[in-house]
């Protein structure tokens, strides 16, 4: 009977060191993905709607996504990612914008095989220099993803001056900005603007307002210059906050919104929304907020094998979509609708759906609305 119990007892040992050992190799298997926030949770609604997407992707695809907030200090944000790379457990990819300091991390994930797929920011001309593009020098840099910044500030003014010639005879644009850099969201985003300006006969940029980021500055130079101009018919904003805040200001002269000046920005919050409906606001650009689930969707199915380069490149551009009184409802509907965490993401991924075609992923596909283009 002895015999028996201690052979009991050794069997039951060995099927649980076989479990714990089966367990520790599905954990050390399983995809491990970091990604270094630019804004603290719950101050921007942007990055809270694009994490909150990357997180449903991550559930579906069984990834561990670790997403670490900063307060969009740049210090911070490079001591977080240095922690992440230099820990006793890094990630086998690291998610990350573009700051000064992520040319250096490129350089040092590199070194310790991890690979890193930059989003949302890209990488400046000059730093091509000392990092090359991604897979050049640096194989395990394996991508960059960011919004056609261009295209969309070239769509949201040919927007806003087309209607504004068909109202007023003329469009003239007072644009908000965040700063003169030219290779960054405010520079692309301008060029568009500047193009669409040039491309039109009847329209003229009257002032650049550099408010840099901030809508309290944005509502005070817009008060200062309309309140000693009033020669403008068309705000063009950087982003939805500066442009609401301009909104205000506007209000504050007793100008009429949309009936004598038409202000359009980006990004899709549920405030440009409303503006939109209540015609406060006459179009936002957006739709860019899946940027980081399409990201997570390409480094899954990398990490298995089944590598986006072919078909996407290494520097992978984003769509944005407008939205006017003309479609908001539509897109609205849908937006209120969707529950991210109930969409099944593996349908877009190439590992799981062999018969896919594609691996592009934006807005419109994920809420079934027909190209406006």
């Amino acid at each position: 009977m002895m015999n028996f119990i201690k052979h009991t007892t050794t069997i039951r040992f060995i099927l649980i060191s076989l479990l714990c050992c089966s367990f520790a190799a599905q954990a050390a298997n399983r995809l491990r993905v970091a990604f270094v926030a630019p804004d603290l949770k719950g101050v921007n609604p942007f990055w809270d709607r694009t994490i909150l997407i990357m997180q449903a992707v991550a559930d579906d695809l069984d990834i561990d996504l670790d997403v670490r907030y900063t307060n969009t200090n740049e210090f911070q944000h490079e001591r977080v990612g240095n922690t992440i790379l230099n820990g006793p457990n890094p990630p086998q990819y690291f998610m990350t914008s573009f700051w000064k300091h992520t040319a250096k991390q490129i350089q040092r994930a590199n070194e310790l095989g991890i690979k890193v797929f930059v989003f949302n920011i890209g990488i400046p001309p000059k730093a091509f220099k000392l990092i090359g593009r991604p897979r050049e020098k640096y194989k395990n840099w394996i991508a960059e993803m960011t919004p056609n910044d261009r295209v969309a500030g070239n769509m949201l003014a040919n927007i806003l001056i087309e209607d504004a010639v068909a109202k007023f005879g003329t469009a003239q644009v007072i644009a908000i900005l965040a700063s003169d850099l030219p290779h960054t969201s405010s520079g692309y985003r301008a060029r568009g603007l500047e193009s669409s300006i040039r491309r039109h006969n009847k329209a003229i940029l009257k002032k650049r307002l550099y408010a840099f980021w901030d809508p309290a500055v944005a509502s005070k130079l817009t008060l200062e210059y309309m309140s000693e101009k009033k020669s403008a018919n068309v705000i063009w904003s950087l982003d939805d906050n500066m442009a609401l805040a301009a909104v205000s200001a506007v209000r504050n002269l007793s100008i009429e919104l949309g009936k004598q000046i038409l202000v359009g920005g980006f990004n899709w919050s549920e405030k440009g929304l409303k503006a939109i409906a209540n015609g406060d606001m006459h179009a936002l650009m957006g739709g860019h907020f899946v940027e980081g689930a399409h990201a997570l969707l390409l480094i899954h199915d990398h990490f298995h094998g089944v590598d986006f380069e072919p078909e996407l490149g290494e520097e992978i551009e984003t769509p944005l979509f407008p939205i006017t009184s003309e479609n908001l409802e539509e897109y609205t509907n849908k937006l209120s609708e969707v529950d991210w965490q109930k969409i099944d993401f593996k349908q877009y991924s190439r590992h799981y759906n062999k018969s896919l075609q594609t691996h592009k992923l934006t807005v419109e596909q994920i809420l079934n609305i027909q190209s406006q283009d």
